[in-house]
């Protein structure tokens, strides 16, 4: 397997281009720079060998004491699943050729600026990196204590590149005169050190497999954290902590980091900032109440899915404290909303939260005469608005409770127009629900009416229809001068009943247009499904971001001509990979002890062609696309994927879009496995998979699809040609499809496979799942055992006789 670093030694160029480079790179963006570099490499990282050398992360937490208040540590050799997952997700971005052009463009300008070769870092980086940060909330001092920890698998090479390179370039950047060299190092514990380079506050020391580096006052911290090195087995580390070891134990095991607040530690030290007692002013009490609700500890990981990433954070409740406790959320809302929604969320029972929030508002109240209890001052505010908060804001929120943002347009300077929102409820009777927002209409001007100056704008509700439906508009001279017109009305989802709030007509129309199936609605989003997929199912609330249609959004709107040279060839780069279909998701779930959130983001590369389909009947050919594994595996190499196909009654619009993925999703490897046994074969290896998919077509407008597809020759001759398929996934079928050789083409072999219809698909190298000895002997061995029972039962007979 060819390593990225390979790959890109080998294009870029080896002598520097000065003056086609604007700016150099400041020393301060180096640790930015290895970060970048780092992921970039990990392409090149063969997987397999790091099977035997997987660590298992977080070991620096034993070199770290336990009062530091923020700890994050990346593992560079996580598990074979990790790296393998990892790899796919890079290649996304590795095959868009302007990546792999601004990458080369990126090391060549490095070195030649900064005299520093980025590849000689990856000979000897690793396993582990990590940093700490103690005094954040120290008012005292202007900034905290950091230290790092850069893992090293060579110390000679390390200390070579650190003295040889590293120093030099941060010296000449400082302007010192001198260099430090290897004769300059003293000794700490029998530690190499190196105090005060780059000023006082810079310490640094260099272990068998660490490099420290300290910003702080005082060589405390790094001296602290190397007598827990020396001293093995030292008491007082942040891996002995109970609260630590408690976030460990909670977090997924598969991690490739791991981040760690220590809230207590940082609520302590804020209280110093507190007033002394006197001076407070009432802030005291505040004070004492918030610490009540500070949980000890805020940790999350990171993990690789192979379909995005999956960020794991967890916190206990504090002692005392417990969450309302309510339904998963329905997520029946997202078909009301257009698929293009831009940020959904939706948990369930407001009210429950509402009952737990006035709890504690009861609890801490501070009683004037006018209302002694917290109830008191409701039912003051009932009798002078007319409404009651618990029964006609709160009451009827027992069910979903969700919002949407609509897709933006952009105005001139990036300005967006009036926003399409949406917020709905799930309730039970519509007409009930409707008196109490007459009420809250009502309360409302109540309020107008008491601080407008002269006549009052008063709100006013007028009835109409919104695709059909009965609606209710809301307006008064204000509303109607911002060109906005907010109103209400009632949707039917699946049988049950939804109050729909839109800030504009439009997203009225909107909500009924999908609701009724006449635009996809969320639910049938693939961002939106694949980011569920990557979030727990029981979420007691989710919140979804369309970064995709967002970032397209911008973009279209972008004041590209008042940009520079310089500026639009960077804008250009960024709108190459913006194409990559992403999205992110946070899911909310909790216990009697803790709170979880789980974060994802699912990244899907962008489609290798959109071809364009003409309207009515006819055939289809999509040339062969070209997809790059190399660097992944060079076996299966440089591939292509083409289509052929007849379409019926397309209509204006209609377009076919395919893309390729190295990696199967969870769930299309799944069906793979399932179509695979139901066939009698077992899956070797799965090439590479290809997704078709289709904007104004369905399935039914597609027939005698033929898709060719072509893997490099070493991989298909090391399985043998008979022995490949091409696999088809759709919504509701997983099949192996009648595979054609259909030769050599080069260093390619290819292969078709006839079917119909949008699915993935895959090339795929089987074997025979061959004939199960075990349990035909078993059958044949019982019947054998019975038949001996059988013998026995009737010789005992006769003998009886």
């Amino acid at each position: 397997m060819n390593t990225l670093m390979e790959v890109v030694s080998s294009e870029r160029p080896r002598t520097g281009r000065r003056g086609s480079f604007r700016r150099s790179i400041s020393w301060r963006a180096l640790p930015l720079l290895v970060v970048v570099s780092l992921l970039a490499s990990l392409a090149g990282i063969g997987a397999p060998a790091l099977a035997a050398d997987q660590h298992q992360g977080e070991e620096t937490a034993q070199f770290l004491p336990n009062d530091v208040e923020l700890y994050l540590t990346v593992n560079l050799a996580p598990s074979e699943d990790q790296m393998t997952k990892m790899l796919g997700l890079l290649n996304y971005w590795w095959q868009n050729p302007n990546v792999k052009a601004k990458w080369a463009e990126f090391l060549a300008e490095s070195e030649e600026e900064n005299g520093i070769d980025i590849e000689d870092i990856f000979t000897w980086l690793g396993p582990e990196m990590g940093i700490a940060v103690r005094g954040l909330t120290n008012a005292s001092v202007e900034d905290p204590d950091a230290i790092w920890f850069i893992g090293t698998t060579d110390k000679a090479a390390s200390d070579d590149f650190v003295f040889g390179e590293l120093l030099p370039f941060l010296a000449d950047e400082a302007g010192l005169p001198a260099v430090p060299t290897k004769d300059d190092l003293t000794s700490y514990r029998g530690v190499d050190t190196l105090y005060a380079f780059l000023g006082t506050g810079t310490y640094w020391a260099f272990t068998d497999r660490y490099i420290l580096v300290s910003v702080a006052r005082d060589a405390d911290l790094l001296e602290s954290c190397l007598d827990l090195i020396v001293d093995a087995g030292l008491s007082g580390s942040l891996a002995d902590d109970a609260d630590f070891q408690q976030a460990q134990a909670a977090l997924p095991a598969d991690r490739v980091g791991m981040v760690y607040l220590n809230l207590g530690e940082i609520w302590q030290n804020s209280l110093e900032i507190v007033p002394p007692e006197g001076e407070q002013d009432g802030l005291g009490g505040l004070v004492e109440m918030l610490g009540g609700y500070v949980p000890p500890y805020l940790a999350a990981s990171l993990c690789v899915t192979g379909s995005g990433i999956s960020v794991t954070a967890t916190s206990p409740l504090p002692e005392g404290v417990t969450l309302p406790s309510t339904e998963p959320a329905s997520l029946k809302s997202a078909g009301i909303v257009p698929e293009g929604t831009l940020l959904y969320a939706s948990w369930q029972d407001v009210n429950a939260y509402w009952q737990q929030v006035r709890s504690i508002i009861s609890d801490n109240w501070e009683a004037t005469p006018e209302a002694p209890t917290f109830d008191d001052a409701l039912n003051m505010l009932a009798t002078e608005l007319g409404v009651d908060i618990d029964n006609d804001v709160f009451g009827w929120m027992t069910g979903e409770f969700s919002f949407a943002l609509l897709p933006v347009d952009f105005g001139e300077g990036m300005q967006p127009q009036t926003l399409d929102v949406l917020i709905m409820f799930e309730v039970d009777e519509p007409s009930a629900v409707e008196a109490h927002l007459n009420t809250i209409i009502g309360a409302l001007n109540t309020i107008i009416e008491s601080e407008a100056e002269g006549e009052p704008d008063l709100l006013e509700t007028s009835p109409t229809t919104v695709g059909g439906v009965d609606a209710t508009l809301v307006s008064n001279d204000g509303i109607a001068a911002d060109g906005a017109s907010p109103g209400w009305l009632f949707l039917d989802v699946d049988g049950t009943d939804y109050l729909v709030i839109g800030s504009t007509t439009a997203a009225l129309e909107a909500a009924v247009a999908a609701s009724q199936g006449s635009v996809p609605s969320l639910d049938e989003a693939e961002q939106f499904e694949g980011v569920l997929g990557l979030l727990p199912e029981d979420s007691l609330g989710i919140v979804y971001l369309n970064l995709t249609d967002a970032l397209e959004a911008a973009v279209a709107s972008a004041p590209t001509a008042e940009m520079t040279e310089d500026e639009l060839a960077d804008f250009e780069f960024l709108c190459s990979i913006i194409p990559l279909r992403f999205a992110l998701g946070f899911a909310f779930s909790a216990t009697d002890t803790d709170v979880q959130v789980t974060g994802a983001a699912y990244l899907m590369p962008p489609p290798l062609v959109e071809q364009e389909v003409a309207e009515g009947s006819g055939k289809v050919e999509i040339e062969d696309q070209l997809l790059d594994f190399s660097d992944l595996d060079a076996q299966i190499g440089l591939c292509a994927v083409g289509m052929n196909v007849d379409v019926t009654d397309a209509p204006a619009g209609a377009k076919i879009q395919i893309t390729g993925l190295k990696n199967a999703p969870e769930e299309v490897q799944a069906a793979f496995e399932s179509a695979a046994a139901e066939a009698g074969l077992t899956i070797l290896e799965v090439a590479y998979v290809v997704r078709v998919d289709g904007t104004n077509l369905s399935s039914n407008n597609l027939e005698n699809a033929v898709v060719t597809l072509k893997v490099g020759r070493d991989w298909a001759d090391e399985y043998g040609v008979k022995n490949i398929r091409v696999f088809r996934v759709s919504d509701d079928t997983a099949q192996v499809l009648i595979t054609n050789f259909v030769g050599y083409q080069g260093d390619n072999a290819v292969f078709e496979g006839i079917s119909a219809g949008f699915s993935y698909f895959g090339l795929v190298a089987v074997q025979s799942a061959g004939m199960n000895w075990a349990l035909i002997g078993g059958i044949v061995g019982g019947l054998l055992l019975a038949a001996l029972v059988v013998v026995l039962l009737r010789r005992a007979r006769a003998t009886a006789a």
